[in-house]
């Protein structure tokens, strides 16, 4: 999918400028998890994607479902007075206990508070109960009792596909509320409606005798001629071992496991074994392919990615058989198309969300990396994992399918008929899917009513996103009670020599109170006029901005000076944490009324709203060059000032934020690996004493280089440096996996890595 058709356009407008939610499905081979890649990558809005399982979410480039909100495995019933029996075998909780064993960090609870965008991906997999205990700690953690707190969710998935899972005596308590135990059964489903948009164009498959086929499948409505269609592709002696590139689709992860292993055993060449290097937090549960990759020349295997590179030399699913083996290469050859190509190691990223000190906005960070080569043994495959990959060729047994979608899903990932095998007759009895996903599969909005809803929707989003940003009550609240506080703690000396002090910040915030309440009651009149005139709200927003950016810089000037001071005097840690929070606050004002305009004017103009439109130079840096300008003018002033004396203000950050997360200090694992270096060790020599392979330790390095606390020049020879600047030239980050393909042998992942944090460290300094 190169381009964007009209429906996938409007289905990013519809994130980007309004506030509605949307369920967003289609069948096999749509490019739903296309657009939702285009979406992340381009969405001002602060965005966490989730899904219900670890490699789901690996894959969507999110978190699992439970991890982010912090949810136990186990059932969730709707009903406070529910009293789950402790000798049941399964385990239920009721909202009411969820409340009183809620428990999330600080940190977790800040990313929840200032999100805009909740994606679900693989809803087809997503119950209903779980999904209403995810509303519970939404509204519970921003103390809004709307849907999710006001959050705007896009869910992503076919419904036709794979089904949740519950086991029956589970069913027995839920069936008492709920109708059903797909996501759309849920509660909140029912206040919150998302538009129902459904991607048509299907770029998997091209033949329209085999898509009418899998369209009658998919809705039960399967005739006699689509089962006599399948029935002349019946082989139930076909075998593997005499036909190259087929896979063997079966039910079963054990049929799969046997038939992979059996078939790599039958070869009599040398086995070789790679083994994935691991950095970080990546748990065994959500490692995307084998930690360790074992093979054989004439192994066949498949791709568990996409080429990134132009060339596009392979998919997730395309078929090859090894060529030639060594320690440090891996040929693969396309027989059909009589091609080779040497297979690049590839970096998976296991990630959390935080929130930018600068921009206040919720960004990834990564945690741990798993780098290994991105293929698989391919002889056979189970109808679950093959979800979202593409075959050529492909054997199907579907004689033990036991969930409504797995027929489907399986014949659908041929781009063909010409390519299908099939070991017995397919038996329409007891797979077909659930009448209840059929009846809500007819929800879809029309044409006409996504451009009716993208319009309303639009003028209600800019009106609310405006009101928002000039709505101070937050800031003047937190600043309100941040001035009482000198009262009621009057025993706490230190603090209480500044009280004047913040009864003129208090003061200075006050006097825009009342110009900020009929500003805000303008713009509700404005917004209710017929036609609405933005040129004028434009004029009037810019001339808001004008007037509250002097008040709010000022104040922010205070208290970054205020902080700077305190740094040198002890004791005062309390209040110094009091003093942060004031400054987020504020700093968030600031950046709020100035994305304002950028919103409007972009908007007027007939432009996108995304990322790039809101965002310039100034929001970026505001915050950053504020502190340094502050910091290097007090030093000025205070030369006298001994710098031994002052308290780390990083250091009092860092405590903060462990506080709020329940973190404790320990040395962490490249502190162990500065210290050896600092003991002029080399790479080689501490690898060796800490028997970590090289490349985990060149990430240690990466990170120190990251820190400023070491140069590449400590690391890379010039000459090599001299030439990661040349393939560097263009870079916009991301996965190294495409400069690796793009170098070669040249350069190991590891020298990649710490090149690429002397290019994020140029960034910060």
């Amino acid at each position: 999918m190169e381009s964007l058709n009209d429906i996938q356009a409007d289905v990013i407008k519809l994130i980007n400028q309004t506030n509605q939610s949307v369920f967003l499905t289609g069948k096999a081979g749509t490019g739903k998890t296309t657009l939702l890649k285009k979406i992340i990558n381009t969405t001002h809005k602060n965005t966490i994607v989730v899904a219900p399982t670890g490699i789901a979410a690996l894959n969507a480039g999110g978190v699992t479902i439970h991890s982010m909100f912090q949810l136990a495995p186990s059932g969730y019933v709707p009903d406070p007075a529910f009293s789950p029996d402790p000798s049941s075998s399964i385990r239920l909780e009721s909202i009411s206990s969820l409340g009183r064993t809620f428990k999330i960090s600080g940190a977790r609870q800040a990313v929840l508070k200032a999100m805009d965008l909740l994606v679900i991906d693989e809803v087809s997999m997503l119950r209903a109960d779980l999904l209403d205990a995810m509303d519970f700690v939404m509204r519970r953690v921003r103390r809004r009792e709307q849907p999710f707190g006001g959050v705007q969710v896009l869910f992503i998935g076919d419904l036709l596909q794979l089904p949740p899972v519950v086991k029956p005596e589970e069913w027995q308590v839920l069936q008492n509320y709920y109708k059903g135990i797909f996501f759309f059964h849920a509660n909140v489903i029912q206040k919150l409606v998302p538009l129902y948009v459904e991607l048509k164009k299907i770029y998997r498959q091209v033949d329209d005798r085999f898509i009418s086929v899998l369209n009658n499948l998919r809705n039960n409505i399967a005739v006699e001629e689509d089962i006599s269609i399948l029935s002349k592709y019946v082989k139930p002696d076909f075998d593997l071992r005499k036909h190259q590139g087929y896979i063997y689709l079966t039910t079963h992860n054990r049929k799969a496991d046997e038939i992979n292993l059996r078939s790599l055993n039958n070869l009599t060449e040398k086995p070789y074994s790679y083994k994935a290097e691991i950095e970080g937090e990546f748990p065994d549960k959500i490692f995307p392919i084998d930690e360790v990759l074992t093979l054989k020349v004439g192994a066949q295997i498949m791709f568990t990615k996409n080429d990134i590179t132009p060339q596009k030399l392979f998919y997730n699913g395309k078929m090859g058989v090894i060529k030639s083996l060594s320690k440090e290469e891996i040929i693969v050859l396309f027989p059909d198309e009589n091609t080779e190509i040497q297979v690049e190691k590839y970096e998976w990223s296991n990630v959390k969300y935080k929130i930018d000190d600068n921009t206040k906005d919720i960004e990834e960070e990564v945690i741990g990396t798993f780098v290994q080569y991105p293929i698989k043994l391919a002889w056979a495959i189970t109808i679950h994992k093959s979800q979202g990959l593409t075959f050529e060729k492909a054997v199907l047994d579907v004689t033990d399918v036991f969930q409504p979608g797995q027929a489907y899903v399986a014949l659908s990932r041929l781009k063909s008929l010409d390519g299908l095998v099939l070991v017995e007759p397919i038996k329409m009895k007891g797979i077909q899917n659930a009448r209840d996903v059929i009846s809500f599969a007819e929800n879809e909005a029309d044409e006409e009513k996504l451009k009716q809803t993208l319009t309303e929707e639009t003028k209600k989003f800019i009106a609310s996103y405006l009101k928002q940003a000039f709505d101070f009550s937050p800031l003047i609240y937190q600043w309100r009670k941040h001035g009482s506080s000198y009262d009621i703690n009057a025993a706490l000396s230190e603090k209480t020599k500044h009280a004047n002090w913040a009864k003129e910040q208090v003061q200075n915030i006050e006097q825009i109170a009342a110009v900020a309440k009929k500003f805000l009651m303008w713009l509700d009149a404005s917004f209710a006029e017929n036609p609405i005139d933005y040129d004028r709200i434009y004029a009037k927003i810019i001339g808001a901005r004008d007037h509250f950016f002097p008040v709010l810089d000022t104040v922010l000037d205070q208290v970054l000076t205020k902080m700077e001071a305190l740094k040198r005097v002890k004791r005062v840690k309390e209040y110094y944490i009091e003093l942060m929070e004031l400054e987020e606050i504020t700093s968030k004002s600031i950046i709020d009324i100035t994305r304002s305009n950028l919103l409007l004017k972009t908007y007027i103009e007939g432009g996108e709203i995304n990322k790039a439109s809101l965002t310039n130079d100034f929001i970026k840096n505001y915050r950053s060059n504020k502190i340094a300008s502050i910091r290097d003018n007090y030093i000025n002033q205070k030369r006298e000032l001994i710098e031994e004396e002052m308290v780390d203000y990083d250091k009092i950050s860092t405590r903060y934020k462990k506080q709020k997360t329940g973190q404790k200090d320990k040395k962490s694992t490249y502190e162990i690996t500065f210290e050896l270096w600092n003991e002029k060790k080399s790479l080689s020599d501490i690898a060796r004493e800490r028997k970590l392979s090289a490349t985990t330790i060149e990430s240690h390095m990466a990170r120190l280089i990251e820190e400023d606390r070491l140069s590449v020049h400590d690391i890379l020879e010039d000459e090599k440096i001299r030439m990661l600047d040349l393939l560097f030239e263009g870079y916009q980050g991301g996965s190294l996996t495409e400069m690796k393909e793009k170098s070669g042998d040249a350069f190991t992942f590891g020298e990649l890595k710490i090149y690429r944090a002397s290019l994020k460290n140029n960034e910060t300094s």
